[in-house]
């Protein structure tokens, strides 16, 4: 059996199921869990960026890189913005031109915060990083962390 995808199917994770029918009376059709990651030119480690959990007040301090698929696909990233309160981003492009650093640094709520509480200390959002590459103008990591309340 072969799975093909469309040739312009965006990057990202894809889940889908598959349905295989049968001449087995017993079992006519079987289901199949089919997942797929289409690449970019462009690799994010880490996808995910999570601070565990946390105290109030306490020092948060993380880093997400963005690396070129290709060693020679110079890019940059143009904006970083992060949707969780209290954090700062520093963009670091590096001397190839194939990689940029994102430091991400600041302090986590209180507990006593109004944020804080009505999410009962749980912290998510995104870092959204945009880039001059029109095929992946936009990338996102999930990021949160967990406030001890």
């Amino acid at each position: 059996m072969t799975v093909a995808t469309r040739a312009d199917l965006a990057t990202g994770d894809y889940n889908e199921i598959v349905t295989v029918k049968t001449n087995v009376e017993q079992t006519p059709s079987i289901s199949i869990s089919v997942r797929a990651r289409v690449l970019g030119n462009l690799r994010v480690d880490p996808n995910t960026l999570n601070f565990g959990v946390v105290e109030g007040g306490q020092s948060l301090d993380g880093k997400v890189t963005v690396t070129a698929a290709k060693s020679d696909y110079a890019f940059q990233i143009t904006k970083a913005e992060i949707d969780i309160p209290n954090l700062d981003l520093q963009i670091e492009p590096q001397a190839t031109g194939n990689e940029v650093l994102i430091h991400i640094s600041g302090t986590a709520l209180t507990t006593d915060d109004s944020k804080a509480v009505a999410n009962r200390g749980r912290m998510m959002g995104f870092l959204t990083l945009y880039t001059d590459i029109p095929s992946e103008p936009m990338l996102k990591v999930r990021a949160f962390y967990m406030l001890r309340m």
